[in-house]
């Protein structure tokens, strides 16, 4: 899903989007900051979702939207890109006089391949 919709409805010009990623965060492990490392997702092997969840367990109304990330690549014509992200989500309920700003981040590589004649990229 992207935007709401099934991948191939929100990116026609699309046959696939492969996405690697690691976050580091405070709260992956209850102490010092952490990293989960070779975490993935693909079109093609059935799974893609356009906002990645963020491991704060105590996290709202967060998470890393690589949909956007994706549609800012199609327009511009791009196969790859990384990058980072920091979770916009907040610690200890949002709107609350004891939250905090989620600071977990993701360090990302998206890599897309494009339909034949489909006027973007280089596919």
């Amino acid at each position: 899903m992207a935007f709401g919709q099934p991948f191939a409805v929100a990116f026609p010009q699309l046959t696939d989007a492969q996405v690697e990623w690691g976050e580091e965060g405070h709260a992956l492990s209850r102490g010092p900051a952490a990293v989960r490392r070779g975490l993935q997702m693909s079109v093609r092997e059935g799974y893609f979702q356009g906002t990645i969840r963020c491991g704060q367990r105590d996290c709202g109304g967060g998470g890393f939207g690589v949909d956007r990330i994706v549609q800012f690549m199609v327009q511009d014509g791009e196969e790859e890109r990384e990058g980072l992200l920091v979770c916009g989500g907040w610690v200890g309920g949002a709107g609350s006089e004891e939250a905090t700003p989620c600071v977990n981040v993701i360090r990302y590589r998206i890599r897309l391949t494009y339909r034949r004649g489909s006027g973007s990229g280089r596919g």
